[in-house]
């Protein structure tokens, strides 16, 4: 018996979905995009990745932007990792680490992991602080962060 309730649910969502009228949505269109952050943080995703034809770069980094002003912590990390590889525009590492310190500061570990990783690569036009590098590798990794033993190796060692 509660099998054959679940398949007439079934029908009749489906049925429901299929007469329903429902607009086409492209990504490409900014204007399809609602204005609340996590809907511009999946469309800035969908441009990095070309979902909607080859990829934007140049638009996800505007999208991941607004994002970030919208308060997306996701956003923000995935922002950050654009400026500091200059995708999408140019390279601004110092820009990167002002947007990520707030978070970093806060516990974000994600956030800590970049912030080390940008100082350990002395990206051009930052200051290098060894002790902020370490600082939040050893916060990343005390959060699980794997990654952050990677860069802790590379800051022990000297390499860039």
């Amino acid at each position: 018996m509660t099998h054959n309730r679940h398949h007439r649910l079934a029908l009749a969502i489906a049925l429901a979905l299929a007469t329903a009228s429902v607009a086409p949505v492209s990504l490409a269109q900014p204007a399809a995009v609602a204005t609340d952050a996590a809907s511009m943080l999946a469309h800035a995703d969908a441009l990095r990745q070309g979902h909607d034809g080859p990829p934007d770069l140049a638009g996800a980094r505007r999208w991941y932007e607004a994002a970030h002003q919208a308060g997306s912590t996701t956003a923000t990390l995935r922002l950050a990792d654009m400026l500091a590889a200059g995708q999408g525009g140019s390279l601004e590492a110092n820009r990167a680490l002002a947007i990520l310190e707030p978070l970093s500061e806060n516990g974000v570990a994600d956030a800590q992991l970049r912030v080390g990783k940008i100082m350990v690569q002395r990206l051009p036009g930052i200051r290098y602080n060894e002790f902020v590098a370490s600082r939040n590798l050893d916060r990343a990794e005390a959060a699980g962060l794997v990654e952050a033993l990677y860069w802790k190796s590379k800051l022990w060692a000297g390499d860039q």
